[in-house]
């Protein structure tokens, strides 16, 4: 062989190995390629969250608010709806008629979510500074209201300081997203759980808008919910108005306005259940979202301005009327034992803290405190609430006199979560005891597969039960009446619920514990129940 022909073969081997080289190089590179790709694509999100938001900073925004409403006091208002995690004061602002159509808009119910808190300031300002005629037509005949943060506290991620996702921590079939407290769905331990979610639904039973708004980044979508004829006649026009608003414009029409469910735990939802035409608003994808304001003001906000102004003026004129509590009418029958009109005990929440009582009680994992965000009467109410640990759990305030022979309480009650799954679970709302002996129970109670009122007394030999022929519900006020006595032959009780007796025991030993001497009053005590949280009003003796 001829050293060309060596040189050759020795070239050949090298080019032939080099390749193979590079063959292997590639094909490791592309399988390392094929395994991040779907950690890198889990992470655009997480990407565009942390460096690409180009929201106004939250100091900057409720400045321009503030500063906004300063310089059209005769246009706009705001009040302080709650308090968030960390304690940043909560607003909605109003603008326009009271007795106008309303339309409430919310923004950053996820923290780095901020479109909706941008798009309803400049809507807002247009609206407040505009001459034209439109602008004036919704002045006069809308109440346009918005809350710029639901979560105030995070900029940064989804979930509120408790790591609780809020669009999963609203009451109506609470449950839905995770259980796990680690996870960006987490649903929160039970529903309303947290500050944030309680001002908010607070301000929906307030202002009860024939419109609501829940608005987020992070997809392409619009929908609504409506669970009556008018929400869905709202729906209707909303819909057919911001086709035409957007073709008159020519603009690019960014959205397709559709029906949807309402979803467990939503913002949106809550108002459903309260009767509005409630959307879900998202109003772009993250890899849609323009790297500056002016960007998305150009692209995004001529299309979401034209969805708000087919809200308002769908709804204008029609009049809304804000909702406060009414006691029940008096029953055309007096029962057979009625509450006396002098009362000696009032254990009212107004002072926004349990001092009214003697004092609180609540076992490992329960909680009790007070709320705006439901109530029966004037501006607070008590929140108690179990974790569902099993067994006998409590949570409740008490109030401690000198024993009563008979004793009659008033008082208001809302459940707002049950935990109550199979026959025998129980929580009771009220209890009287005498000398740390509990003698008279009101509550709700399974038997037979139905959850009904209880009513339960001591006499002298046990415990004697009554049961109501028909089932409580949730989410409704109750006014409970509780009357017993102390007798060793025509001892017994009474339960009425809105001022219709609705089961009573009688002639039975109940003299032998003495007279009552305290009440504990909120859940008082729940046995082998989930997660169980009520609401409770004006107590009274």
């Amino acid at each position: 062989m001829t050293e060309n022909s060596v040189n050759n073969t020795r070239n050949t081997a090298i080019k032939q190995k080099t390749h193979l080289k590079i063959s292997t190089v590639a094909i490791v590179l592309s399988l390392l390629l094929m395994i991040s790709l779907p950690m890198f694509a889990t992470n655009v999100e997480a990407s565009v969250r942390s460096i690409g938001r180009p929201y106004t900073s939250r100091a900057t925004m409720m400045q321009q608010w503030f500063t906004l409403e300063n310089q059209h006091p005769n246009l706009i208002t705001h009040e302080k709806i709650g308090e968030s995690v960390q304690g940043n004061d909560l607003y909605v602002f109003r603008i326009g008629n009271p007795n106008g159509g309303a339309v409430m808009w919310d923004g950053s119910t996820h923290g780095c979510e901020d479109t909706g808190t941008e798009a309803s300031y400049w809507f807002t300002k247009w609206l407040v500074e505009s001459t034209s005629q439109r602008a004036k037509n919704i002045v006069a005949g809308n109440y346009w209201l918005v809350i710029p943060y639901v979560n105030y506290d995070r900029s940064d991620g989804r979930t509120n300081m408790h790591g609780v996702d809020l669009n999963r921590n609203f009451v109506y079939n609470w449950g839905t997203g995770s259980s796990s407290s680690s996870s960006e769905t987490y649903h929160g331990p039970y529903a309303a759980s947290e500050p944030e979610t309680q001002a908010v639904r607070y301000a929906q039973q307030k202002y009860n808008p024939k419109v609501y708004f829940n608005v987020h980044t992070g997809m392409h979508t619009i929908g609504y919910s409506a669970g009556n004829s008018a929400a869905r006649a709202i729906g209707s026009s909303i819909t057919q108005r911001y086709n035409a608003e957007v073709s008159s414009r020519g603009l690019t029409k960014q959205y397709n306005i559709r029906t949807r469910s309402a979803s467990g735990g939503f913002v949106a939802s809550d108002a459903y259940e309260l009767g509005s035409c409630a959307f879900l608003f998202e109003t772009q994808t993250w890899n849609e979202l323009p790297g500056t304001m002016s960007e998305w003001r150009s692209k995004w906000y001529p299309n979401i301005e034209a969805v708000i102004l087919a809200a308002l003026e769908s709804v204008q004129n029609a009049r809304t009327q804000q909702t406060q509590p009414t006691p029940p009418e008096t029953p055309s029958t007096i029962p057979s034992t009625s509450l006396s009109t002098s009362t000696s005990f009032d254990g009212s929440f107004e002072s926004r803290n349990f001092n009214g009582w003697d004092g609180t009680t609540t076992t490992s994992g329960e909680s009790a405190f007070v709320t705006s965000s439901e109530k029966y009467d004037g501006t607070y109410s008590a929140l108690f609430a179990s974790n569902g640990n099993g067994g006998y759990e409590k949570a409740f305030c008490y109030e401690t006199f000198s024993d009563k022979a008979e004793l009659h309480s008033r008082s208001y009650v809302y459940v707002l979560r049950s935990g109550i799954a199979q026959n025998n679970d129980r929580f009771y709302f009220t209890i009287f005891r005498s000398n740390d002996e509990s003698v008279a129970y009101v509550g709700w109670r399974m038997v037979n597969g139905v959850i009904r009122w209880n009513l339960l007394i001591r006499n002298r030999n046990g415990w004697v039960d009554a049961y109501s022929s028909s089932s409580p519900a949730l989410n409704l006020w109750y006014r409970v009446d509780l009357h017993w006595k102390n007798d060793a032959n025509n001892g017994g009780a009474e339960l009425l619920v809105d001022g219709h007796l609705i089961c009573s025991i009688s002639r039975v030993n109940t003299a032998a514990f003495g007279g009552a001497n305290q009440v504990c009053f909120g859940l008082a005590e729940a046995y082998d129940c989930a997660t169980t949280a009520v609401y409770v009003d004006d107590f009274t003796i």
